[in-house]
This record gives C-alpha cells, structure tokens and sequence, in this order.
C-alpha cells in the first residue's frame, strides 16, 4: 500500500451512508479518516488532511493534518440540514385533484333572480303610487 508523504490537502467532510468519516479533498478525491478526532466532524467541516495510505482499490486512508479555524455550526444549521436531507429523500404521496363545485347550483340561481325581479317589479310599482300621489 504506498503512501503520500505531501504535504496537506485541503478538504471537506461531506455525507456519507457509511459510519466512517467521509472527506472529498479539494483535489477531487474522496477518502475517509482513519481516526477522527474525539469531539467529532460534522458535515461541511473544512480542514487541512493528509493522505496516510491509498489501497488497491482505490480508496484514500487520510489523516486531520490542521484542523480548521471553522467555527462549530449552531444547533439551527444542524437542524435545517437535517431537515434539507430529509425532504431530498422524501417521496411525495400523490395529491388527490379537487372538484371544484359551483357553491350554488343552477336551481339555485335561478330561485334567486326570480326573487329579484319579484322585489324589482315591486319597488316599481311603489314608486309609481308614490309618483301618482304627489301629482
């Protein structure tokens, strides 16, 4: 298994569905940690990683060269990438069509513009006396 005896890359922790901790360097390899520190990484660390072995396979063994000045990422961010990565893999239930319905119904309407020529034809007929009556 060789090794890389450069100096420190670059890099970022990203996801990954495997327990280990998962670092894409900023030359485009990705490789994982063989001991990470005691408090942790968490997604978005950003830090300086030197590459301690690489197998046959292809896969990069790195090592926390200098960690990085990142400040740790408050509870909200946390929570809102959390929320990201669930909504990401949510499949959305199907949403049922609405029928919309006419709230009154012809039968309805009709009833309603006899009543009103009914109330018209009698608010005319009123003000005819009234007109009748004053001359």
């Amino acid at each position: 298994m060789p090794t890389d005896n450069g100096g420190p890359i670059p890099g970022e922790v990203v996801p990954s569905e495997t327990g280990r901790v998962t670092v894409r360097l900023d030359t485009g390899e990705v490789g994982w940690l063989e001991s990470p520190p005691e408090n942790g990484l968490e997604v978005g660390y950003r830090g300086l990683f030197r590459i301690e072995r690489r197998n046959s396979e292809g896969g990069v063994s790195l090592s926390l060269a200098q960690p990085g000045d990142n400040p740790p990422s408050p509870a909200f961010d946390r929570e809102f990438t959390r929320l990201r990565n669930a909504l990401a893999n949510h499949r959305p239930s199907v949403i049922p069509q609405r029928v919309l319905k006419n709230p009154l119904g012809e039968e309805q309407m009709e009833g309603w513009i006899e009543r009103v020529d009914r109330a018209i034809a009698r608010l005319r007929k009123h003000r005819a006396k009234r007109l009748n009556d004053r001359i």
